[in-house]
């Protein structure tokens, strides 16, 4: 029996799971690399050189899912890590203001205010210097306070044009295009070892426009993202 273009699209995207950090996904890959050497087996000469052929096709394709599978890990890496900036910069200006709790001025204005623990309490030491002096303590809470969410507006807007995604956003946007491609480029080469060897493919007398329409129905209900 030979591998069909449907049960070779199916082992590409089963044969990676070995990969998988979960034991149950694991077993599945090994299932698939099973399934696939088993084709090797057949008595009938050419669908053997085919099969043999199909087999070398379909890991490699599986190798190429797996190389994308590491640049796109790389790539969530990077927005972690960017992201975790994004955070510690935020977290910077949020307690830059002075009416958050704990904030970087609290114990500056305590001491100058007559070292009291906190701000809240600090501000108490208002009234026992001039309304002047006072005055100017308070327009420059405010000023820093509209500092601080001024900046971290500005904050939020760079990280947003940087167009930081979370991962199932990345993985729709940029790999799933990529493996469909991969997937794509093994179907057209399956279908050409079937005319080389076999001499003829699954699809006939199709011409190039219904053979693409066919590949990309076989790859549209292979894959269940995007």
């Amino acid at each position: 029996m030979k591998i069909n273009l449907i049960t070779a699209v199916n082992l590409i995207l089963a044969l990676p799971a070995h990969r998988s950090q979960i034991e149950g996904h694991r077993k599945i890959g090994e299932m698939a690399l099973d399934e696939l050497l088993s084709f090797s087996g057949v008595s009938d000469q050419k669908e053997k050189e085919y099969n043999k052929t199909a087999i070398a096709i379909i890991l490699s394709t599986a190798r190429a899912f797996s190389v994308e599978r590491d640049r796109i890990s790389g790539t969530w890496a990077y927005l972690k890590e960017i992201k975790q900036k994004r955070e510690d910069i935020l977290e910077f200006w949020k307690y830059l203001s002075p009416f958050r709790e704990k904030n970087y001025w609290a114990k500056l204005l305590s001491v100058f205010l007559g070292g009291s623990a906190g701000l809240s309490q600090g501000l108490d030491g208002l009234k026992n210097i001039p309304i002047s002096t006072s005055l100017g303590i308070f327009v420059s809470l405010i000023l820093f306070e509209l500092a601080s969410r001024i900046a971290l507006f500005f904050t939020n807007a760079y990280f947003e044009k940087k167009g930081q995604t979370d991962k199932e956003e990345q993985w729709r946007a940029q790999s799933i295009i990529v493996y469909k491609s991969i997937a794509e480029k093994a179907i057209n080469n399956l279908l050409l070892a079937q005319e080389t060897i076999l001499g003829k493919s699954e699809y006939g007398q199709a011409n190039d426009q219904e053979k693409k329409k066919k590949i990309q129905e076989i790859i549209n209900n292979s894959f269940y993202f995007g």
